[in-house]
């Protein structure tokens, strides 16, 4: 993570706890989602291969829909308490439903692939790796971000996330200096 060093002075350290947590956070955006379908259409209509893939890319569109959807009406009765962040809890049908999702794009990675067109190949493996993580629910912890009512981005990080960082920063015998100062004028 750090290249090698003597001593680490960490300013601003009452922010070092939320930089962590988006450090090691990764996430799966409905806009992201959607916007991949749309290059999808796109690519598979340069390269021929649109007849063979349109249904997938529906189905991605549908289960990215309903994935949100059932997350919101998981956490609805919390989404006016004015909280940025609800806690998510990974259920059979949420796998089923991301299940589905990886399937199609599994499909629509394999017809680019066919039609050797495969400049979004790494997005879809990107995209598949992310959502791989809400078939173990043992090993992570999962939120979904509230802007304005709405859930747009489920995120998620490993439960041992606190292990990792011990493991790359607190069990050296490196001096750690942490500033922080709030001036009130």
């Amino acid at each position: 993570m750090l290249p090698n060093y003597r001593a680490v002075i960490i300013d601003e350290s009452h922010k070092y706890k939320d930089a962590l947590r988006t450090m090691i956070m990764q996430s799966v955006d409905k806009n992201e989602l959607h916007n991949l379908a749309i290059r999808l259409r796109k690519a598979l209509k340069r390269c021929g291969g649109y007849e063979d893939g349109k249904e997938s890319i529906t189905a991605c569109i549908e289960c990215t829909d309903i994935l949100y959807h059932f997350i919101e009406s998981q956490i609805e009765q919390n989404l006016n308490d004015n909280k940025d962040e609800h806690t998510i809890y990974v259920t059979e049908k949420i796998m089923s439903i991301i299940d589905a999702l990886k399937r199609e794009l599994h499909i629509l990675k394999s017809i680019l692939i066919s039609k050797k067109a495969t400049q979004l190949v790494s997005r879809i493996d990107d995209t598949m790796k992310r959502l791989h993580a809400f078939t173990c629910p043992s090993d992570y912890f999962y939120w979904a971000q509230n802007d304005c009512g709405q859930i747009n981005k489920i995120c998620f990080a490993p439960f041992d996330y606190g292990n990792m960082l011990k493991s790359l920063q607190w069990n050296k015998s490196i001096p750690f200096v942490m500033t922080s100062g709030t001036f009130v004028y």
